[in-house]
């Protein structure tokens, strides 16, 4: 059996982890509110630690699914949008 692919990375079959959709999927629900999406609000969201959604997003952000702005706001780049659209019934 093939070990799991580390937070961030692609598996094989050329799609985001399972974590990752999480992630992806919460900052995109997040972004539809009228509040800027943070790490803090991300992380009450998903009921995760601070150091935990820190790290994951310095991994989103490395592999390009997001950026992180000035003020700390996070954003989905193409690339982070991508994995929701599929996931999540086609959004376009």
């Amino acid at each position: 059996m093939p070990a799991a692919a580390p937070v961030g990375m692609l598996t094989a079959m050329n799609e985001t982890t399972p974590a990752i959709q999480d992630y992806l999927g919460a900052i995109y629900d997040l972004a539809g509110t009228d509040k800027p999406v943070i790490g803090a609000r991300l992380a009450r969201h998903m009921h995760v630690s601070a150091p935990s959604i820190t790290e994951a997003l310095r991994r989103m952000q490395k592999d390009g699914y997001i950026r992180v702005g000035g003020r700390k706001e996070i954003r989905l780049t193409t690339k982070g949008l991508g994995s929701p659209r599929r996931w999540r019934g086609g959004i376009a």
